[in-house]
């Protein structure tokens, strides 16, 4: 198979079968050649040859990086707070999120914050976004920054009680006598 020659005398169609230069709209090949032509394999392989000491560049790890360009726009991903993030913290936003909004309130609570990975993947399951900053106080007006700060913070987030077994309708003492039943310890 005889390959086209892009613009500006570059080989098109994939790595492996010519010229290995990566160009805009490499992965997009996979489309234009059709399912089973194996574009990203092809590319890892090349990309590994061409850069023998990077890493990184496993099919796998492509189709996230593909993910991330196609997620963000072009001026978000150089901005903080999304600039700030680690990889992995964008793999979990990728995987974890649809809305672009949300997508974006996350990192900011991450970066100020100081989540790790695992702390915001948890916030992002237990849907923190919808209960975050809905509390009204008056503790900025009435106590000093540090005390203000510290108070907000204590009611930030309403107690989840997920872990607790209770479904339906419930009466007071039956949700006592099933919280007594909790903290009881052994022996």
């Amino acid at each position: 198979m005889r390959q086209q020659a892009a613009p500006g005398g570059r080989q098109c169609g994939g790595c492996s079968r010519g010229s290995p230069t990566l160009r805009p709209g490499h992965l997009n090949d996979a489309g234009q050649e059709g399912w089973g032509t194996r574009i990203v394999d092809r590319l890892s392989a090349d990309l590994k040859r061409q850069f023998p000491e990077a890493i990184g560049f496993s099919p796998r790890n492509l189709k996230y990086m593909r993910a991330f360009a196609e997620t963000w726009p072009p001026k978000a991903i150089v901005q903080a707070p999304l600039a700030l993030l680690p990889w992995y913290h964008h793999l979990a936003l990728i995987q974890k999120l649809n809305d672009p909004e949300t997508r974006l309130w996350y990192p900011a609570a991450a970066v100020e914050n100081g989540w790790s990975r695992n702390v915001m993947a948890h916030h992002i399951e237990a849907k923190l976004h919808e209960r975050s900053g809905k509390e009204i106080t008056n503790f900025k007006a009435t106590l000093p920054p540090s005390d203000s700060d510290l108070a907000q913070q204590s009611f930030k987030d309403p107690y989840a009680f997920d872990f607790v077994s209770m479904t339906g309708k419930r009466n007071e003492r039956e949700r006592r006598n099933h919280d007594a039943r909790l903290c009881v310890s052994p022996g």
